[in-house]
């Protein structure tokens, strides 16, 4: 966990427009957090969920949990039930961070708006 601590501190405040950002930290995070969950886990998803969505800055902490709670793809256990006090899978998070800041966002057009205005 001391790896995973350090890569965060490594990788704080990363915002919706630094997608090379992101998708390093994702790597390195994926491969540290992997080796945390093998049988016998040193840690649970839900801290892992946190320790990654705490590096991001505030505006696309904001956007992830929207996005998140948009798609209604809470985890659920074997009865279908809801579990609040973790609601969502790791690769589920990370992937909808990536989504985020990929091409197809919105986000990305506004990156290179100024760039296009000034032409």
């Amino acid at each position: 966990m001391g790896q995973l601590h350090r890569l965060c501190r490594e990788y704080s405040d990363i915002s919706l427009l630094d997608e090379e950002c992101l998708m390093e930290f994702k790597w390195r995070f994926m491969h540290i957090a992997q080796k945390c969950l093998k049988p016998p886990a040193i840690t649970r998803n839900r801290e892992l969920v946190e320790l990654f969505v705490r590096s991001l800055d505030n505006s696309f902490q904001d956007a992830l949990n929207a996005r998140l709670s948009v798609q209604g793809t809470l985890k659920v256990d074997a009865l279908g039930r809801s579990r609040m006090e973790d609601p969502y899978d790791l690769e589920h998070v990370i992937q909808k961070a990536v989504d985020l800041v990929s091409g197809k966002t919105i986000a990305r057009a506004l990156k290179h708006t100024p760039m296009i205005m000034s032409r």
